[in-house]
């Protein structure tokens, strides 16, 4: 994959948030304790219901914010694997208060920013919760802007978070490098007309929606 940031086709670098620059699970010892030997179980059906709740309440049209989501989904999941609340869902929300990056991301973010190449986030998480994820991973100073489904009250993968890029960014569809490692997200990205680098840290399979990502890579290193 070549250098994006060389091609003068290219204004604007977009990343997702959750799962692209920052982790959404954690196996401490405090979390492994209070899920009683259920932590990858209980983390995978919230985040399942997560993403799942926020394409429900897109289509019918019943908005409610990222974080209360995020919290709804943990109840669905805490109740389904027949754990207590306390103290595991303070600990489980405490990922998305205080997020850790991903190793390969302040490194790639440092070349765009000496490439002087604007960078802004998109993505489902509300304005708080992104404050809250680039100061607590120190990426706070890479971003010129951290655009949140809260601004149009629906979530990604409608057209109009896409188009939120366009109108807040002023930049064309084709001046656009969209990254994310969600699959759907990449597909709605590529339907808007942006160029789209899928970033497969769990080596998944690429949903089958019509699109497919420009290109494809296991994590950021291999875009440096």
């Amino acid at each position: 994959m070549k250098q994006l940031w060389t091609d003068p086709q290219y204004q604007l670098f977009v990343f997702d948030a959750y799962g692209t620059l920052f982790r959404v699970s954690s196996d401490t010892p405090e979390i492994k304790d209070a899920a009683q030997g259920k932590s990858d179980e209980v983390q995978s059906l919230w985040r399942e219901k997560q993403l799942e709740y926020t394409r429900l309440r897109s289509m019918m049209g019943r908005w409610a914010d990222f974080d209360q989501i995020t919290e709804d989904a943990l109840d669905y999941a805490l109740e389904a694997c027949g754990l207590p609340v306390d103290p595991l869902k303070k600990l489980l929300l405490d990922i998305y208060q205080s997020p850790s990056a991903f190793p390969d991301v302040l490194p790639f973010l440092e070349i765009l920013k000496e490439e002087n190449m604007p960078a802004v986030i998109l993505s489902n998480g509300t304005h708080e919760m992104l404050e809250h994820a680039v100061k607590a991973t120190g990426a706070k100073g890479y971003f010129r802007s951290l655009l949140s489904a809260e601004d149009v009250e629906v979530y990604k993968p409608s057209p109009l978070m896409y188009r939120l890029v366009q109108q807040m960014e002023k930049v064309q569809p084709e001046e656009v490098v969209f990254f994310s490692s969600n699959p759907w997200d990449i597909a709605g990205a590529g339907t808007a007309g942006f160029t789209t680098v899928w970033v497969n840290r769990q080596q998944k399979v690429m949903d089958r929606l019509g699109v497919t990502p420009t290109f494809e890579i296991a994590d950021l290193e291999e875009a440096i």
